[in-house]
């Protein structure tokens, strides 16, 4: 497993950022999940959690393994994270 992360990591290209679409797949690591459901990720993008998705703080550690893609069905400026070591994921939109 930690073999398909590694591959996973150096083959996808980062291609999002916070104030556009996201383009595609990429991971990251988590780098804080706040209280006022807000996630940080080590490429420097800041996300909010969408209303209704849960809190994650507490559960998601610093350092965890990040999947990042675009949401299938909210549309622009919609993403879905998941913490692949969590098995857990949550929709976001950028934050401001």
């Amino acid at each position: 497993r930690t073999g398909t992360l590694s591959h996973a990591r150096h083959c996808l290209t980062p291609r999002l950022s916070s104030r556009t679409n996201v383009k595609g797949p990429t991971m990251a690591l988590l780098k804080l999940a706040s209280t006022d459901g807000i996630i940080e990720l080590s490429d420097g993008t800041r996300w909010r959690i969408v209303p209704g998705q849960g809190d994650v703080f507490g559960r998601w550690l610093e350092g965890a393994d990040i999947n990042v893609s675009p949401h299938p069905e909210r549309g622009e400026g919609h993403a879905h994270l998941n913490n692949i070591s969590a098995g857990e994921g949550v929709d976001v939109t950028p934050e401001a």
